[in-house]
């Protein structure tokens, strides 16, 4: 089974969606999708942050901070998924936009020989 683009662990999970998100609100256009779309996933990205600090904190950390971050990590994984694998199937999209935005370009497959 091939590695996931979003890393399992949340801190290095919410540093990716933060470049995700920020380069989207940037550049929306150049991954095609809409400037809503791009807000609509940094202001989830931006809740899973403040979540994933409200819970790791030890003075905050409760159970319920730490099931309000896995609620938020959620949530901005349900937006940013299906809104990645659009882009990273796209070919109108760069390759090198691809790449930084931090997705893997669509490989061909190689022939059985």
């Amino acid at each position: 089974m091939g590695s996931d683009y979003i890393p399992e662990r949340d801190i290095k999970a919410a540093c990716w969606m933060k470049n995700f998100a920020r380069l989207l609100v940037a550049q929306p256009e150049s991954y095609r999708t809409t400037p809503e779309d791009a807000a609509e996933i940094d202001a989830l990205v931006l809740a899973f942050r403040l979540a994933q600090i409200k819970a790791w904190t030890p003075i905050t950390r409760t159970r319920v901070s730490v099931k309000g971050k896995m609620l938020a990590r959620k949530s901005a994984e349900q937006m940013v998924r299906p809104t990645a694998q659009r882009i990273r199937n796209d070919p109108r999209i760069d390759p090198a936009l691809k790449m930084q935005i931090g997705l893997k370009p669509k490989t061909q497959r190689r022939a059985q020989i």
